[in-house]
């Protein structure tokens, strides 16, 4: 999952209760320092990684760097669009 590009100050995104979420109801969510997710419709809220996980991140990513076959790559951050509902 991933924290998308959102339109700053847009309040538009909130749906009403009981609609799901969608990928596009994400990309309208203001930019107020939290990570958004829609996993199926849900909305799943939460606070930017702190420095500690920040940090086992970039160790794993060099980690996995080391010991990679020649034909893959290593991406940090990798976000999944699973469908509409979900990203």
């Amino acid at each position: 999952m991933r924290r998308l590009a959102r339109a700053s100050g847009s309040s538009d995104a909130w749906r009403k209760p009981g609609e799901p979420f969608t990928v596009s109801d994400l990309n309208r969510m203001p930019d107020d320092g939290h990570r958004c997710e829609s996993l199926d419709g849900t909305l799943i809220v939460s606070l930017h990684p702190g420095q500690l996980h920040q940090r086992v991140a970039v160790m794993l990513c060099y980690v996995l760097e080391l010991a990679r076959p020649e034909d893959l790559i290593v991406v940090p951050n990798m976000g999944a669009r699973i469908g509409p509902r979900s990203a």
